[in-house]
């Protein structure tokens, strides 16, 4: 392969993903996000280790949304195809499933997983490159004791099961570091269409705020539609990421109204450059509108070239230790990895989390907070 008309070695990295199954809707704009990021590090010269330039190429693999699959695929990856570092899966069981043989064989993995079982001491090679939803729950309660101080009470709805537990847990310890009372707090089972029996219950305690959590887009989009139907006219906020055009498409502009998600304005007023750029690239691209999904795939393979680089080696062991106290700049703004109080582990990375609104019908940027992660 060439540079500029310079001859380039190629460095080969790993995407598992769900490109299939349930959890393509993540797996597909996430893998979309690699591509463009890899295309411009290649673009802009590759990766320098010592006098050599190396391009990367992505080996693709898909888990199917299923862990057997997902263990099959990283050992063909790591045996066969022989690559050092893998960036996913995006489910948390799937992660889980192939710990044990990237760990055992020194392979980093630059996983999406919610659970906080990814990170730990005991998994070294094992990193998080986007904030997961501690990181963007406590965005929920920085934005509200920043910028709604007018919000006092809470209610909680999520699904019933452990990511509904977890997080209705997180969110009330977050809600009383700030000084906001949880006053409903229910789990319903995934898949259910009729919100209105717990909904019923939540609008009757008034509640300054509804959070929706762990809770996917159309279950989401029922949550809205079935609340305004009941007359609650009050702040619905989630620490998750959608699509807004798609959500105003299924609930309408009057359900939509106000609603705020984690997700920058990709194109707007308080987008930085990168993310205009990227918003331009992808449409140009893949011929489609755009994803805003793309958003926690797209910085990882620029913060992995900054580790190998500052090493000068592709060793994972050495680039695992340098990227644990790793900071710079990247596409969202300033960085560095945290989480040794929290996870026992610096791998999480820290960076500005976007929020935005849905006013008539149209995503607006609120800015953005940074979670600290101790």
């Amino acid at each position: 392969m060439e540079i500029h008309g310079f001859a380039a070695e190629t460095f080969r990295v790993g995407a598992l993903m769900e490109l299939s199954g349930g959890g393509a809707p993540w797996g597909i704009p996430s893998l979309r996000g690699l591509e463009l990021m890899a295309e411009k590090i290649n673009g802009e010269g590759g990766i320098r280790v010592g006098d050599k330039k190396y391009l990367i190429e992505l080996v693709k693999a898909d888990d199917k949304s299923n862990f057997d699959t997902a263990l099959a695929q990283a050992n063909r990856l790591i045996f066969d195809e022989k690559v050092t570092y893998i960036n996913g899966p995006i489910i948390s069981g799937c992660v889980l499933s192939i710990l044990p043989v990237t760990e055992a064989n020194k392979v980093i993995d630059m996983n999406y997983a919610v659970s906080p079982k990814v990170l730990g001491p005991d998994k070294p090679y094992s990193f998080r490159l986007y904030p997961a939803v501690r990181e963007c729950m406590q965005g929920v309660f920085i934005y509200l004791s920043k910028s709604r101080p007018d919000v006092k009470t809470v209610a909680l709805i999520g699904p019933n099961d452990e990511s509904g537990w977890g997080n209705s847990k997180l969110a009330k310890e977050m809600a009383k570091e700030v000084g906001v009372e949880v006053i409903f707090e229910d789990f319903v089972q995934r898949g259910t269409t009729d919100f209105f029996p717990v909904l019923t219950k939540m609008v009757a305690k008034k509640p300054d705020a509804l959070i929706p959590h762990a809770v996917p887009g159309g279950e989401t989009a029922l949550i809205l539609q079935q609340s305004y139907q009941l007359g609650y006219r009050k702040m619905v906020i989630t620490p998750s990421h959608y699509d807004p055009k798609t959500l105003v498409a299924k609930v309408g502009t009057e359900a939509a109204e106000g609603f705020i998600f984690m997700s920058p304005d990709w194109n707007g007023p308080t987008a930085t450059p990168a993310m205009r750029e990227v918003f331009k690239r992808y449409e140009e691209k893949y011929k489609e509108k755009f994803d805003p999904i793309i958003g926690p795939g797209y910085p990882q393979l620029h913060v992995l070239k900054m580790a190998i680089e500052k090493a000068g080696t592709f060793d994972t062991t050495l680039v695992m230790k340098t990227m644990e106290n790793l900071e710079g700049e990247m596409p969202y703004g300033r960085f560095s990895m945290g989480g040794m109080k929290t996870y026992g582990a610096k791998r999480q990375i820290v960076y500005p989390i976007f929020l935005s609104q849905i006013k008539r019908g149209v995503q607006v940027g609120l800015g953005s907070v940074t979670p600290p992660v101790p």
